[in-house]
């Protein structure tokens, strides 16, 4: 029995030693779905594509903290941008511009602008700063300061707007065509919810921009034909300037337009915790009163707060993965060991409030047949694909958390002579220690079972003698 026991606690150790040096390898990912959530640019929405609003002509909403298309409708339905345009007016001019530029106005450029329409009150030869004409354009959306800025900046409109519709191309746009500056009407001119989300998104990774997008007002330099002015925003979901109904804390920022009298744009931003969504309702029903002099409700505010209602009561932004966490090991060709592969970064995804744990799940996709030493701490070993109810919600790079020599070979970072010399010796002296070690642990073993078969043999001779001892009496 003795002996049993001790031979278990060998064949116990030398199991433990064998499972901590077996590499893991991963299996491959099964086919990748070719359309996820994981950019404005994908067609299969966490939410799907059902029709959520009762009358918008198209809608999206996408998360901007991880990147997460959430709904859409009609996303690339062509429509009228309206005052829409000027978000790229705005992003063009802050590209091309210079701020402190003062301009004169000419009265050529205000005979452009139709009798009537939205102005900031410009006036012939004032002169006016780049950055209030700016303002002007984003917080009342004027359309004398957009005409004014654009011939400014590219000598005419017509070669502003050449920059803006190579601007739109460059951000991925497909499914739009500017022909003005001030979103006025035309035929010719349209764009899609998709697109002016992917202008937004990227208009407000510039500072100033963002602060013309949440602007509740502003006001207005003194010019040599006016005093100070304040001009206000026209999105009432985020002040109570002029209407107080449609106010709504969570909505940091907008820009509202008006195809007619009773259709109606909103692209605003909203914000509830670590979730800050991009919102764009396009072509929503207004009802008009009956004299035409006032809108008594506002398609466009009604129907973003039920997109917005509907997002933030029914999902949360999670972090999903994170920068450095070991993923998995990878054999490698010619190496001296396996590599430990991690997620390039924090990965944060949106997913349902009440979500099932066993439908998220991880694919990676590693060419193991293509890893081959030396590897670099950083180097880029494959992707990793993060799904949820078979949606792909977000994919992002396997880098190689260590170094991996040779086989035989050490490639770290070359060493003087003396410290080279000095490493090894401390090597050896490492390895001799642990070479003592187990020689140390394979000995004591060793006494230990002649102890213990030494001490049985005593035992086995006392129970025979007291056995010889009854028999004699």
């Amino acid at each position: 029995m003795k002996l049993s026991r001790i031979f278990c606690l060998i064949l116990s150790l030398a199991v433990l030693f064998g499972v901590f040096s077996t590499p893991t390898v991963l299996a491959a990912p099964s086919n990748s779905v070719s359309a996820g959530c994981s950019s404005l640019k994908a067609n299969m929405p966490l939410g799907g594509t059902n029709k959520l609003l009762d009358s918008a002509d198209s809608a999206i909403l996408y998360e901007l903290n991880s990147g997460t298309l959430v709904y859409s409708w009609n996303a690339d339905h062509r429509i009228n941008p309206s005052s829409m345009v000027k978000i790229l007016t705005a992003y063009v001019a802050i590209q091309h511009g210079n701020l402190e530029d003062v301009v004169t106005v000419r009265r050529s450029t205000l005979d452009t602008i139709p009798i009537g329409s939205v102005s900031a009150g410009l006036s012939r030869d004032e002169e006016i700063t780049v950055l209030d004409l700016l303002y002007c354009t984003m917080v009342s959306s004027a359309n004398d300061a957009s005409a004014v800025l654009a011939e400014h900046i590219a000598g005419t409109q017509a070669d502003f707007v050449a920059l803006m519709n190579e601007t739109a191309q460059s951000l991925g746009c497909t499914g739009s065509n500017f022909t003005n500056v001030t979103g006025l009407n035309d035929d010719n001119q349209y764009s899609t919810a998709r697109d002016l989300a992917i202008i937004t998104e990227a208009a407000l990774q510039n500072e100033l921009f963002s602060d013309m997008f949440s602007a509740e007002s502003y006001t207005v330099s003194a010019t040599n034909k006016s005093d100070e002015r304040i001009v206000y925003t026209t999105n009432y979901m985020m002040s109570q300037i002029k209407i107080k109904n449609h106010y709504d804390l969570r909505v940091t920022g907008g820009k509202t337009a008006a195809a007619t009298t009773t259709n109606r744009s909103l692209i605003c931003t909203a914000e509830v915790g670590n979730t800050r969504y991009l919102s764009v309702v396009m072509g929503a029903d207004c009802v008009v009163s009956a004299d035409g002099l006032s809108v008594e409700v506002f398609g466009s505010f009604n129907e973003t707060a039920d997109l917005l209602d509907y997002g933030f009561d029914t999902y949360d932004v999670r972090q999903i993965l994170s920068a450095g966490q070991v993923y998995g090991q990878y054999p490698v060709t010619g190496g001296a060991n396996d590599v430990i592969a991690a997620p390039s970064g924090d990965v944060l995804s949106v997913l349902p409030k009440e979500y099932d744990m066993d439908l998220l799940s991880f694919s990676p996709s590693v060419d193991t047949a293509a890893l081959k030493a030396p590897l670099s701490k950083g180097d880029v070993l494959g992707t990793l694909e993060v799904r949820y109810n078979g949606v792909v919600l977000t994919e992002c790079d396997l880098l190689a958390m260590y170094d991996v020599s040779l086989d035989g070979m050490d490639i770290t970072p070359a060493l003087p002579l003396d410290e080279v010399l000095e490493e090894k010796d401390h090597r050896i002296w490492i390895y001799v220690g642990v070479a003592a070690g187990a020689i140390a642990l394979l000995a004591l073993l060793v006494l230990l079972a002649v102890r213990l078969v030494h001490n049985a043999k005593i035992r086995d001779r006392h129970r025979r003698r007291k056995r010889n001892r009854r028999r004699s009496r």
